[in-house]
Formats: structure tokens, C-alpha cells, sequence
């Protein structure tokens, strides 16, 4: 019952999140319909994520790595297996909505479509979670929602190449979302706490750093709105 009542709790915070991003233009119906159409893309990759995991699990048993022991089987896991693959399936759905409105789409957009996707993807993995851990890691997974964090994160570097039209830009929205999520999983890994007893602090660094990019992201969509800025276009091309 516990368990039930944790994923309750834990699916408000990201349904909040939503409606609020969704109403940040509330007189353009084609935004809704984007926001809505990313929701259920972020929660129907969870079947892109599931086969790239099962690819990357098949090399890495054929090439035999796992006579490079636990540590680094964890490490692939939370890596590769898990952030790797959530971050670049993720990327890819945002990206292929951005594209399309590519005359158009503002920073605003960026940030609130890229969460988007991480909010329903956080919301179907929340199902899965459900099934298979406590209601401790419901709980934080949910009440956090370090998925749409990080592609808050995500969205503000492609935006950032759309003004510059730098390509580091858009190696920095894959590379460190997928850095963060991966230092996260693996810091709650067995094998890394048992390599130092003063490890057991990483999660919580990285969970503070995420609920701060959270915040920050937040903060700047509210100061967009206020000040009219949500529909400035970013005219570059993504390269």
C-alpha cells in the first residue's frame, strides 16, 4: 500500500510541472498541441530505450567485458545502459519538434520541450520503478523530477547553439545531462560506495545540482513570460 500511495505522490510534482510549461502560452494552440505531443513521446520512448539498452547489453557480453568485473559492469550499466540511452532518445524526440519550428522556436521553447519529453518519459519509468525498487526511490525519483532537470539542462544548450550556431553547444546538451544522470545512478551503486565510505555524499551533490538547474530554469521561464520574451525566435539553424 505504502508503495502505491509514494507513486501517487510522486506522479504530482512532474503533472504540475507540465501544466504549468504547457499554460506558459496559453493563447497558442499550436504550443499545447507540441507540449502534448512531446508528453507522449517522452513516454513512448521508453520502447526506444528498452531496445538501444538490449543492442549495448549484447556488444558488451560478445566482446566478453565482463572479465573487467563488478565496478565496471556497473559503470556500463549506469552509464550506458541507462543515461546514455534515456539522454540520446530523449534528445532526439525534442530535437526532431524543434527542428520542425525552426523559423520560430524562442529559448522558452527549448527549455519547456525538452522537459517535456523528460516528463513523460520520468512518468512511464515511475511505472516501472513501481514494480521493482522502494517507495524511498519512488519518492525521490518523483518529487525531484531530475529527468525534466536534465533536460532543462539539455534545452538550454540547444538553444544556446541555435544563437551561436556553435556545435559545442550541442555536444554540451547531450554530454552533460548524460554525465549527470549516469554519475547519479552509478554513485548508488554498491561497487562505488564500497571504493570509499565518503562517497556515500555524491548522490546528494548531484541531487542538490540538479534541483538547482531545476530551479534556475524555472526562474528564467517565469522572468521570460514577465517580460514578454517567450516568443523571441532563435533564427540560427541547429547544427
Amino acid at each position: 500500500m505504502i508503495e502505491i500511495i509514494a507513486l501517487i505522490i510522486s506522479f504530482l510534482p512532474p503533472v504540475i510541472l507540465y501544466f504549468w510549461l504547457r499554460g506558459l502560452k496559453k493563447e497558442d494552440p499550436e504550443y499545447k498541441k507540441n507540449c502534448r505531443k512531446l508528453l507522449i513521446g517522452g513516454v513512448l520512448c521508453t520502447g526506444l530505450v528498452v531496445l538501444f539498452s538490449l543492442t549495448m547489453n549484447i556488444l558488451w557480453n560478445v566482446a566478453g567485458f565482463d572479465r573487467f568485473g563488478a565496478l565496471a559492469k556497473a559503470a556500463f550499466s549506469d552509464f550506458i545502459l541507462a543515461s546514455m540511452s534515456e539522454e540520446l532518445m530523449k534528445f532526439f524526440i525534442a530535437r526532431k519538434t524543434i527542428r520542425k519550428k525552426i523559423s520560430e522556436v524562442s529559448y522558452s521553447d527549448c527549455i519547456a520541450f525538452v522537459a517535456i519529453v523528460g516528463i513523460g518519459f520520468g512518468l512511464a519509468e515511475s511505472l516501472v520503478y513501481f514494480f521493482s525498487t522502494n517507495w524511498i526511490q519512488i519518492l525521490v525519483r518523483g518529487l525531484f523530477i531530475m529527468h525534466a532537470s536534465f533536460g532543462m539542462l539539455m534545452g538550454h544548450f540547444i538553444a544556446r547553439n541555435l544563437q551561436t550556431g556553435r556545435r559545442s553547444y550541442m555536444a554540451a546538451a547531450i554530454i552533460l545531462p548524460w554525465f549527470l544522470h549516469g554519475m547519479y545512478d552509478f554513485s548508488l551503486a554498491d561497487e562505488f560506495g564500497a571504493l570509499n565510505d565518503n562517497l556515500v555524499f555524491v548522490p546528494f551533490i548531484i541531487l542538490l545540482i540538479t534541483v538547482i538547474i531545476g530551479i534556475r530554469s524555472v526562474l528564467k521561464l517565469r522572468k521570460a513570460k514577465k517580460n514578454n520574451e517567450l516568443y523571441e525566435p532563435l533564427v540560427q539553424e541547429i547544427k
